[in-house]
């Protein structure tokens, strides 16, 4: 049997369980889709390069067909090496379940929203523990930010078999609780916190805490962190 086909013959299962796994960050993962569709440029450059060196078309095309093709191996095996390492592991597909609640707080320390996940029957709220909760969180960032005299805000807090993750925008602070820190927390933020710093941007900078002139916001949390 030629070596040839043992190799293409051991690529396949190969192929197909990477295909499922990006398959499956595509319907979970929306963050990383830009860098899915990469990986598939990249396995498309691969295949054609594999193509353009097989001894049919270097038959026909001559050597610089070969030439051609191993150019387009090597670009379509960077690629996608490049991008599968950024790639999220495949317990990451399963954030939602690790989600416990989201805390959005104004710069002057008031608590806008309290939304928590497990209650799928919750509302956003407000009430007075949200309040102490939220100003005890924006406290707790700036005492540790100016103990150890850092530049950076805080951005994780660890507690035993929680995460709290911060992330700041010029108005608003969010604080989102989670069983367990993965990356894709950090980008939803972000959109999350600069999609309503947007909305709002009338309101914010003078803010008086009307709460009434920021929601309702539960709509985008759901369409956000869903």
């Amino acid at each position: 049997i030629d070596p040839v086909y043992i190799v293409t013959a051991c690529w396949g299962p190969l192929v197909v369980v990477l295909l499922m796994y990006i398959t499956k960050l595509m319907k979970q993962i929306k963050e990383y889709k830009l860098k899915i569709y990469g990986f598939f440029i990249g396995f498309f450059a691969f295949g054609l390069g594999y193509a353009g060196s097989i001894d049919m078309m270097v038959e026909s095309f001559g050597y610089f067909s070969r030439f051609l093709g191993d150019i387009f191996m090597l670009l379509g095996i960077s690629l996608i090496s490049f991008v599968f390492v950024q790639l999220p592991s495949l317990k990451e597909v399963d954030w939602a379940k690790k989600l416990e609640r989201i805390v959005l707080m104004h710069k002057s320390g008031t608590c806008i929203c309290d939304y928590n996940f497990l209650d799928v029957s919750s509302k956003v709220d407000s009430d007075q523990v949200s309040q102490y909760m939220a100003g005890s969180l924006i406290g707790i960032s700036q005492m540790i930010t100016e103990l150890i005299q850092g530049k950076k805000q805080l951005e994780v807090m660890d507690h035993q078999d929680k995460q709290i993750i911060f992330s700041y925008g010029e108005s608003l602070i969010a604080a989102l609780i989670v069983d367990e820190y993965y990356e894709i927390y950090r980008k939803k933020l972000t959109k999350f916190i600069d999609a309503l710093e947007v909305i709002y941007q009338p309101f914010l900078e003078d803010w008086e805490g009307n709460l009434l002139q920021v929601k309702p916001i539960e709509k985008l949390i759901k369409r956000i962190f869903s």
